[in-house]
């Protein structure tokens, strides 16, 4: 009996100990990038690559390509480590990674799409990747 009153007289301080933990939605593999009119929410597993074009990012999955006016970098802050940089412009799951062609160094994605590493990326990637 005793424990119980014990157990009842800290369920307050236990609920305010789990409101001021801070999850995000990072921690459960989304992410959500806010556009004018609403939040748009995207798997992190599901996105193959992601490609700058100016101040505008193109985030390509299996079924869409979504198109957002956000930097690269930006957008590259909000994601975890499936994600790697590997050329100014490109930022790839690397769980999305088939092969690597050494001949015109560039990755392969389970979607066929061939993406450019540049030479800066290069050296960094391979050690990555061994």
């Amino acid at each position: 009996m005793n424990n119980t009153k014990a157990i009842i007289r800290s369920l307050p301080i236990i609920a305010k100990s789990f409101r001021r933990q801070k999850s995000s939605v990072k921690d459960f593999g989304l992410l959500v990038i806010a556009t004018r009119e609403d939040r748009i929410v995207i798997q992190m597993d599901d996105i193959q690559y992601m490609k700058s074009d100016s101040n505008y990012t193109i985030i390509q999955t299996p079924t869409q390509k979504h198109i957002f006016a956000k930097t690269l970098k930006a957008i590259s802050e909000k994601l975890d480590n499936r994600f790697y940089r590997i050329h100014q412009s490109y930022i790839i799951n690397v769980t999305k990674i088939q092969r690597y062609n050494y001949q015109d160094q560039s990755v392969e994605l389970s979607n066929g799409i061939s993406i450019p590493i540049s030479r800066a990326k290069k050296k960094d990637f391979l050690k990555f990747l061994s």
